[in-house]
Order: C-alpha cells, then structure tokens, then sequence
C-alpha cells in the first residue's frame, strides 16, 4: 500500500531531520507539494545510502514522471505546477512569506467583512500571439473550472463563489443556461451570481458567506492560471481535459511561451 501523508506528518518527518520548518511551509504554499516529500525521501535515502556505503556500497535511484496535463485546471503533481508557474499567469502567486500578493491582477482589495475580491487588471497585459487578456478571460477561466462537466480539482476550490454551486447544477443539467441567466451574463459578465466584470479590466468575486482564506486558496499550488477564451471558447467544456492545448499550450500569458514538449525528452 501507498504511504500517505499529511502536513502533520511531513512537519515532524522534516524537523526530525533537522531540516528548516520554514523552508517546508514556504514549499507548500508555492505548490510544491511533491518537492517537499521528494526532499524529505532523499534525504532519509541519503542516510540510509550512507549507512549503506559504510556496509560496503550503495544505489540511487531516481525517478522522472512525464507530465499527464499541462493544465491549470486538471494538473495536481508539482512537476506540472512548477512549469505552469511560468507559462501561465494567474491573478494572485504566493511570495515567499506566504503573503498572496497580484501577479496579473495589478490590484486587490478585498472587503472589510472579507465577502467582496475586487481584482483590477494590468491593462497592458497580453496571451503570447498578442491579444490582450481582459476580464472576460479570467470569467471564462473560472466558469470552466466550475463547471462539473470539465472536471477539474479547482472547482471545490472556487466554490465559496456566491452562485456557484447554482452555476453548476445549471449547465450540468443538460438544459443551457435559461433565458433570465443569459440575460443576467449580458449585464454582468457571468452566469454565475458572484462574478461580475464592471468594465474589461475589473473582476469582482463575490462570496456566498466571509471567507478570509479565499485569496490563499486561489493562490495555492501555482495559481489558477488564466486561460486563454479565444482560443478554448469553442472546446466543450468535457473536452477540455484532452484537447490537444492540455499539452501544449501555445498560448499563455506568463514569463515564459510554451515552445515544444518532446515525450520523455524535454520540454
């Protein structure tokens, strides 16, 4: 069986190493998981390597995965993560004090009663072949990730939205949006009650209930990065997981452009 852990465990596994205790949280808020524990196993197989070698000799080994997604929505390993960090933008990253601070989002501001994420855009901001991202591409983002019929993890995670689990039951139902919904999109620039664009640089999330941790939670893993809508808004959202943009995503708009993924070579 497999072994499971939890930050508990990977906390008192890692000072018992005598490693940093900060430099384990730091690891976990940027999304990195999956290092964290690769630190942790390399370090325990280090020293049984050396009790090895003191025995008469030792092997390491080393184990490389091939990403499954290249996805915001639908990646969880850190591997994938660490890579989409610089690809994608997402509109809050997590600095190294584990503050969320803005990344495509030039500015935040968040209500007193911690209901109310107003997100304002760099309105310079443009995807890699030079159209400029605007807030009808992070409505679009969010709307297919909440959408059950995508199927991505980040759906939970955005949840606490005013309107989403509504939204949901809406489009998985097979039915469309109704007339009333559209109508309301047109005017507000989403089908879903809290998200609303008041002008195409301004996104403003409204929760059901206070939610404090909500910018920590967007911010976590390496963000939920804004995916491009002219280029997905035509890809049914239970396609999006294997369209061929899931693995090579030739549009972003990070630091970095996607080039070339070669299978087990390189990337």
């Amino acid at each position: 069986m497999g072994t499971s852990w939890d930050l508990e465990r990977l906390a008192q596994e890692w000072t018992a190493r005598g490693l940093d205790r900060r430099d384990l949280f730091k690891m976990v808020a940027s999304g990195g998981v999956g290092m964290a524990i690769a630190t942790l196993l390399g370090t325990a197989r280090a020293e049984a390597a050396a009790a090895r070698q003191e025995a008469g000799g030792a092997q390491v080994s080393m184990i490389w995965r091939t990403p499954n997604t290249l996805s915001p929505l639908f990646s969880t390993a850190g591997s994938e993560q660490q890579v989409e960090r610089l690809i994608f933008g997402s509109l809050i990253k997590m600095a190294d004090n584990l503050d969320p601070i803005p990344d495509l989002a030039e500015t935040v501001e968040i209500s007193d009663d911690a209901t109310v994420y107003t997100f304002k855009l760099h309105q310079n901001a443009t995807f890699s072949d030079g159209t400029p991202l605007t807030a009808a591409d992070v409505v679009f983002t969010l709307e297919r990730a909440l959408d059950p019929r995508t199927g991505s993890y980040w759906r939970g995670r955005l949840l606490p939205i005013k309107g989403a689990q509504a939204y949901g039951e809406m489009v998985s139902g097979g039915g469309g949006a109704t007339p009333e919904a559209e109508a309301d999109a047109a005017a507000t620039g989403s089908l879903v009650e809290g998200i609303t664009t008041p002008d195409d640089y301004t996104v403003v999330l409204t929760m059901g209930a206070p939610n404090a941790a909500f910018l920590v939670n967007l911010g976590n893993f390496s963000g939920l990065g804004i995916l491009p809508k002219h280029v997905l808004e035509s890809v049914a959202p239970d396609q999006m997981m294997n369209h061929p943009f899931s693995l090579a995503p030739n549009v972003s708009a990070g630091a970095f452009k996607f080039v070339t993924y070669e299978t087990d070579q390189y990337l």
